[in-house]
């Protein structure tokens, strides 16, 4: 089984957040195919500034639980670092109360791994400020390369990657949608994504095949490995399946 650098997943991890959440936005608060106007970088822009407090959150809830699925073999072993790591900095400070930054650390595992998140958040949040979504080119130039500490499976960082990507794009429709109006998965959009993003995590290339032919793409995308096409439509199914049931 092939597998992925720790530093290469987190980073298209946090891309595929912060494509999903602005697009999310972008398809509720402007709708329909303009798919000009929801790249128009202005527009871009003025969503990313009024939704700008609400981004924290959203990435904690969506990042923590994938990170420590990354990162250590069990939720267990994950509770018993921080049980540890909490309890000695009470220890130290007893006002001592963990904020989001904490846990996100401990989910991380290294604190290289955690800086290296820190970067990719600010970088992807400081592109879509300025209206722009990051290419392939640009995200593997400047994304926060290091030694690496750990590997993850490509079958698991997939499965993670969808996951991120439907619960992201939600929480953007969500925020970008008027109070007491609901509006529905656009299956273009997130298919585009996850079929970029899959791509950046996996090959860190641009696509060669056929843009009319999208079975192609995702089979390209996904190295043509049966077991990577199958985990990401697998996990597309089972994600929409839990947003319904919400």
């Amino acid at each position: 089984m092939k597998r992925i650098n720790s530093y290469q997943a987190v980073a298209s991890f946090v891309r595929g957040f912060f494509e999903a959440y602005a697009r999310g936005i972008m398809d509720a608060a402007i709708g329909g195919d303009d798919f000009q106007k929801k790249n128009d970088p202005k527009e871009v822009k003025q969503m990313m500034l009024e939704h700008y407090g609400e981004v924290n959150q959203y990435f904690f809830d969506i990042m923590f639980s994938t990170l420590v699925r990354l990162n250590y073999k069990s939720a267990e072993e994950a509770n018993e670092r921080m049980k540890k790591n909490f309890e000695s900095m009470k220890q130290a400070d007893p006002t001592f109360e963990p904020t989001m930054l904490d846990y996100l650390r401990i989910a991380c595992k290294s604190n290289q791994l955690y800086k290296a998140m820190e970067a990719e958040y600010k970088r992807n949040f400081t592109w879509l400020l300025q209206g722009k979504f990051t290419s392939i080119e640009e995200h593997v130039r400047d994304y926060t390369h290091g030694i690496l500490i750990s590997l993850a499976d490509e079958p698991m960082a997939i499965h993670l990657l969808v996951r991120i990507i439907v619960k992201a794009y939600a929480a953007g429709l969500k925020c970008g949608s008027k109070e007491g109006t609901q509006h529905q998965l656009h299956m273009p959009t997130l298919h585009g994504m996850l079929l970029n993003n899959v791509n950046i995590l996996l090959n860190e290339a641009p696509l060669k095949g056929d843009p009319e032919d999208p079975v192609a793409l995702f089979k390209e995308a996904c190295k043509n490995e049966e077991e990577n096409i199958n985990v990401l439509f697998n996990t597309l199914n089972d994600a929409m399946k839990e947003l319904a049931e919400e």
